[in-house]
């Protein structure tokens, strides 16, 4: 009957069917529980490790971050990445004259 409404070979109606039983998620999924992009580099225990740095010392620099990171969790990042990281966490970026920047919670 599919096949025959939608105008295609009973073959391909029984591999589209195998298919979708066979992914948990189907052909139907919506975009948003797709995974995009790349995989983030810092996990949720290096972010958490950034957060308390932040918050016993908030003008640290963000490349003092960055060598606490790789010192002390073993963990090569980005200064972008850092900064991201804590921007989903809902800190902001403050501005310093004397060196690069710091962080602060808005």
């Amino acid at each position: 009957e599919i096949a025959r409404d939608l105008q295609i070979s009973l073959s391909s109606v029984e591999k589209i069917l195998a298919r979708y039983q066979k992914d948990s998620q189907g052909i139907h999924a919506p975009p948003t529980l797709r995974v995009r992009g790349r995989l983030r580099i810092l996990q949720v225990a290096d972010v958490d490790f950034l957060v308390g740095l932040v918050q016993r010392t908030p003008d640290m620099y963000l490349h003092k971050m960055q060598e606490e990171l790789q010192e002390l969790c073993g963990v090569e990042a980005l200064l972008l990445s850092i900064w991201r990281a804590l921007q989903r966490r809902g800190f902001t970026r403050k501005r310093v004259r004397s060196e690069s920047s710091s962080i602060s919670l808005s």
